[in-house]
């Protein structure tokens, strides 16, 4: 019960998954095991070359730790500008799709005012249109 107390009280200090593998599991518990390595191996020779892989993987693992972050970061922005441009396509072409809706309407109330401005010009202009129409046919 205790070592899960420790674990749990480590990830919250230390933002759990982000650190090697040897700081989650808190100082004590690396302590521990170091002392029962040294204990079985006996020889210091190979308790140093031992010593010096675990810094060596540790020192991959927190660059491998800062790459992977580094990528993330990129491709949260790269996801980010996408979506950006996506949404101004999508407003430019909701606009543009309001314009062609409006368009016939806004014609028409333009051919109204016109006629309510200058009835007796658009009753001749009619009158010529109806003439040749009737010519054509």
């Amino acid at each position: 019960m205790e070592g899960g107390a420790v674990l749990r009280e480590n990830e919250a200090m230390s933002g759990g998954r982000n650190q090697p593998l040897r700081y989650r599991f808190g100082l004590r518990h690396d302590l521990m095991w170091r002392a029962n390595m040294v204990d079985k191996s006996g020889n210091p020779a190979i308790d140093s070359v031992a010593e010096q892989a675990r810094s060596a993987v540790d020192r991959v693992a927190e660059r491998a730790t800062g790459a992977v972050n580094t990528a993330k970061a990129s491709i949260h922005q790269k996801v980010d500008t996408v979506a950006d441009r996506a949404n101004a396509a999508s407003q430019w072409a909701s606009d543009r799709v309001d314009a062609a809706k409006k368009a016939p309407t806004d014609a028409l109330e333009a051919g109204a005012e016109y006629i309510r401005a200058r009835p007796y010009a658009a009753v001749g202009a009619a009158l010529a249109l109806g003439y040749l129409i009737g010519k054509l046919r």
